[in-house]
């Protein structure tokens, strides 16, 4: 017999019967002669070994299966992603829900944290109902102003929230919702003007190439942007053949070659009117903005933007009155470099802001209920739609502008059933290990309108076209 036929038997005997493994010539119950030999030894260890191994196995198994437990008791109150995948984080899960002091201060996870349970604990120490017309602009404040003093930092989760809607709306299903369609600029014309609210009046639609070369045709004051642009990138006010908006000391005569080789020749194109401000102090400049952020079909907070050469400035308003009269937030710019806008600038007319504040409430009545940013114009015929944004500036702000907002956001998500603003608030809480809010995920029917597919299926002549349509269609029923 081989030898290794031998090893083998041997090892088999050892694990079958390892107490007793004879030496040569002994037979079964007769006392060993010789030193004990080591195969007995070897035998012990190899099942310590075996035994340490299958406990660790059994352990794992263990592990595992709380786990999958609580992720079955939990699956119920969760929102799902839109396409119902399982979520990529993009670093290690944060597990523990109260402060970690191995965790810096500056940790975005650590932020991210304190804000959700600043949310939290403020909105159930203030006992706030599921009331929709709860405004919690006040409670945001002060909550985010005794953050800061306790920890020398304000909280916020407002760039995450920004991006992870992006994220999450490039999604094939979710590019026909109702905000995508209005956030294109055409849409949203579109969209105002059916709803009766004024627009402005659209001069030209097209490439570039195809403007009039005699620009002076458009006639004296009129706005020229790229339909794919934001925040005033490549925006030009013209008035009287000069570009009243550009950054430089100097004017900036205005030509279709100049725009042209600045925008390319196939850049599509608009040329609306200008809007001239209802506020004297802007005669002749660029009539400023105001931008509501509105939550629930609710506006809350209004950035007011003066962009003219010289004066530029900004402050944000509490619109919260239920008479409509607007009161700066004091502390609380868009940037730190940003200054207030002088006192003296700041045109007030309540009768006027009633005005702008029924066209905002008019204009999200059929948005849904999530979050969005509605410009808007004050002119001289009235208060006019500018654009919406569901990014608004990308969630970047000044730090106590960043944590109000992030608050606002997170709040209303909780409020409000059926939002894909909870679904949101859901992913970048798992993004921070924080367990996810018990709402509803049957997102608002309404978010998903057929006129949000049909919208994408156009060109866009074809609608520049439905634009100017719906605009004469107003003009008919306004004078």
């Amino acid at each position: 017999m081989s030898s290794i036929g031998v090893v083998w038997r041997q090892r088999n005997n050892q694990f079958k019967q390892p107490d007793v493994i004879l030496q040569q010539g002994e037979e079964e119950g007769s006392p060993s002669k010789s030193k004990p030999r080591r195969t007995r030894k070897v035998s012990i260890n190899t099942w310590k070994l075996m035994a340490m191994f299958i406990l660790a196995i059994l352990t794992g198994i263990y592990s595992s299966s709380i786990i999958l437990m609580k992720t079955n008791n939990n699956k119920n109150h969760e929102l799902k992603t839109l396409d119902d995948k399982p979520l990529i984080v993009d670093k290690p899960v944060i597990v523990d829900t109260e402060d970690d002091p191995s965790i810096s201060s500056s940790d975005e996870y650590a932020v991210g944290k304190r804000m959700f349970r600043l949310v939290d604990r403020t909105i159930h120490q203030n006992q706030h109902s599921n009331n929709n017309n709860t405004s919690y602009l006040n409670l945001a404040i002060e909550s985010c102003d005794k953050e800061y003093n306790n920890n020398k930092e304000y909280p916020t989760i407002y760039k995450e929230l920004a991006t992870k809607r992006r994220t999450r709306w490039k999604r094939a299903e979710a590019k026909v919702n109702i905000i995508q369609m209005i956030n294109d600029k055409l849409g949203g014309l579109y969209y105002a003007a059916k709803l009766g609210v004024r627009t402005p009046r659209i001069l030209f639609c097209g490439v570039a190439e195809d403007l009039p070369k005699d620009i002076n045709t458009l006639g004296k004051k009129y706005v020229v942007k790229p339909l794919s642009g934001h925040s005033a990138q490549g925006v030009k006010v013209i008035v009287d053949g000069v570009n009243t908006l550009n950054n430089h000391d100097e004017d900036e005569e205005f030509s279709y070659n100049t725009l042209v080789e600045e925008y390319g020749s196939q850049e599509e194109t608009i040329v609306e009117e200008l809007i001239e401000s209802a506020d004297p102090n802007y005669d002749g400049l660029v009539p400023p903005d105001y931008k509501f952020h509105v939550y629930g079909g609710v506006p809350e907070i209004m950035f007011r933007v003066d962009r003219n050469k010289g004066q530029k400035c900004a402050d944000h308003f509490d619109v919260t009155s239920s008479n409509n009269k607007w009161k700066v937030i004091e502390g609380l710019p868009r940037s730190d470099d940003e200054p207030h806008c002088p006192e003296n600038t700041l045109y007030s007319d309540v009768s006027r802001e009633t005005a702008m504040m029924n066209a905002v409430r008019k204009v999200a009545s059929k948005a849904s209920k999530n979050w969005l940013r509605i410009d808007m114009y004050d002119s001289k015929n009235g208060p006019v739609f500018g654009e919406i944004t569901p990014w608004s500036n990308n969630g970047q702000a000044s730090p106590r502008a960043s944590c109000v907002m992030s608050y606002l956001f997170t709040a209303n998500a909780y409020k409000n059933e059926g939002l894909d603003d909870a679904a949101t608030v859901n992913e970048v809480k798992k993004k921070f290990g924080l367990d996810t809010i018990n709402i509803s995920d049957d997102v608002d029917n309404e978010f998903y309108p057929p006129e949000a597919h049909q919208w994408r299926s156009f060109t866009q002549m074809e609608k520049c076209n439905k634009v100017m349509e719906a605009q004469e269609e107003w003009l008919k029923s306004n004078g």
